[in-house]
């Protein structure tokens, strides 16, 4: 597949985005799910259960995780895609440090643990370096700057810490940069904060965000553009407003917004130079930035975890009143 005058094609033929259906529900609940990508292969947790899709769909159960972890950060770097910190049980506020990866085979490794264990933290990608940052420690306000860098042999290295303590911020790989933006910190000013991080592990400081906002779903990369979109605005209300980074950390924010203003907690997710978020309805922008509403997922939920593989995104779990939809699978398909 390439990509001539902007637009993807396989030969002649251009591709296009669109839903492709509802797959088998997955056996367990998982209303809090994290997902990634590595090789041929999807990946989603919740508890210490991990599910793996290939580039067929086909799911199968990959080794679990090796202790009961609820919502790691999750970043890919080489030939892992790595599940960092998260909660200890599914309510509460104990935390986590372990750092599990999985190679383009699903062979599990248990990496060097994350400095300080939190949960609500961040993680991205950039040059060779995934990262990890922000989060909340074991007490309920104790936010945490501290940030931990793992290479492509897996090892650990902590660079310098955000510029402030915050959680629940979303984190964005794009070519030279690693964006954490958002979050919940003591002080509202703050949640505005910006922090980014090159391939040197340099960390400077872009534009702030327009509004303060927290519970941030994870941002996409589509083209040269970081996208966060989504949150809440502190003590007022969810945010459908989009805001993108270039490649040279300038922000500008988009004149289309989210299509969905019920929720913050999207699913998101990228699929060849399409950035995808997801409630009721589904919201695309193109590598022009052009927005596009697609049909939603077979019933509306929030936190859905979106991973791609292949030609395919999917979108699995979720919260909602229902139990049913929490073992629900979507795909989106570029074809």
């Amino acid at each position: 597949m390439i990509k001539v005058e902007g637009v993807w094609k396989d030969g002649q033929i251009e591709k296009m985005l669109s839903y492709y259906g509802a797959l088998e529900d997955i056996p367990l609940q998982f209303p809090y799910p994290s997902g990634g990508t590595v090789g041929n292969y999807a990946l989603f947790t919740y508890g210490n259960s991990v599910y793996s899709y290939n580039t067929s769909l086909i799911r199968a159960v990959a080794t679990n995780l090796p202790i009961e972890t609820f919502t790691p950060a999750v970043a890919s770097i080489g030939n892992y895609v790595l599940f960092a910190g998260g909660k200890s049980t599914s309510s509460g506020y104990g935390v986590v440090a372990q750092v599990v990866a999985y190679n383009s085979s699903l062979v599990q490794t248990t990496a060097t643990s994350l400095s300080t264990g939190r949960q609500a933290l961040a993680g991205a990608s950039v040059g060779a370096y995934a990262i990890f940052a922000g989060g909340l420690l074991s007490a309920g306000t104790n936010r945490t700057a501290v940030t931990d860098a793992f290479n492509t042999s897996l090892v650990r290295t902590t660079p310098t810490q955000l510029s402030v303590s915050k959680m629940s911020l979303c984190g964005v790989g794009i070519e030279n940069y690693a964006i954490f933006a958002g979050g919940n910190s003591s002080v509202l000013e703050n949640h505005k904060v910006v922090n980014a991080f090159n391939a040197s592990l340099t960390r400077s400081i872009p534009t702030p965000l327009t509004v303060d906002r927290e519970a941030l779903p994870k941002g996409v990369r589509v083209g040269k553009y970081a996208l966060i979109g989504g949150g809440v605005e502190w003590g007022r209300s969810n945010r459908d407003l989009v805001e993108s980074f270039n490649t040279s950390l300038v922000k500008t924010d988009l004149v289309s917004t989210l299509d969905d203003t019920n929720t913050a907690d999207f699913g998101v997710g990228s699929l060849f130079g399409h950035g995808l978020f997801v409630s009721t309805n589904c919201t695309s922008f193109n590598s022009a930035l052009v927005k596009k509403t697609l049909p939603g997922t077979q019933y509306t939920r929030n936190n859905m975890a979106g991973a791609t593989v292949g030609d395919y995104l999917i979108f699995l779990g979720g919260r909602t009143t229902v139990v049913d939809p929490q073992k629900k699978v979507d795909v989106y398909q570029f074809n």
